[in-house]
């Protein structure tokens, strides 16, 4: 499946445009500034079942210093499948264009053109975007 966006990165905030944030975000979203994941929880210890939030993946050339980014490619909200809990963070699979693959919770901000910011739970597909590099084998 193709991303819904492949945006430019930004250490900081990814720039987007009104119409990707209106696409991306729900107006009270849009509003808050922030994007919440959603979890779903069973059981009387509460375990984390699954996990909903925006699904996006880059690629890293990790050949140069300082590390070189790749694009930012934004799938739409996903759901990471299987979590397992690691730390701060879940871990599971998340499916993207048919491929299980390996996901994990992250956070992104983005900018709208006004300045504003939205914090946004993400669910970070490994290796879903095509590799930038590859002549070293080594894409992260």
């Amino acid at each position: 499946m193709k991303p819904l966006f492949i945006l430019e990165y930004s250490p900081g905030a990814v720039k987007l445009t009104d119409e990707q944030a209106r696409a991306l975000f729900t107006a009270a979203e849009l509003e808050a500034g922030k994007q919440e994941g959603r979890t779903v929880c069973h059981g009387p210890w509460r375990l984390v079942s699954s996990y909903t939030a925006l699904c996006t993946s880059n690629t890293f050339n990790c050949d140069v210093y300082p590390v070189e980014h790749g694009p930012l490619h934004v799938y739409g909200k996903r759901t990471l499948s299987r979590p397992r809990e690691s730390g701060y963070q879940l871990e599971g699979t998340v499916s993207v264009g048919g491929r299980k693959l390996r996901g994990f919770t992250s956070d992104q901000l983005f900018e709208l053109p006004c300045g504003k910011l939205i914090s946004a739970a993400t669910i970070y597909a490994c290796g879903a975007a095509e590799p930038q590099h590859a002549a070293s084998g080594r894409v992260q």
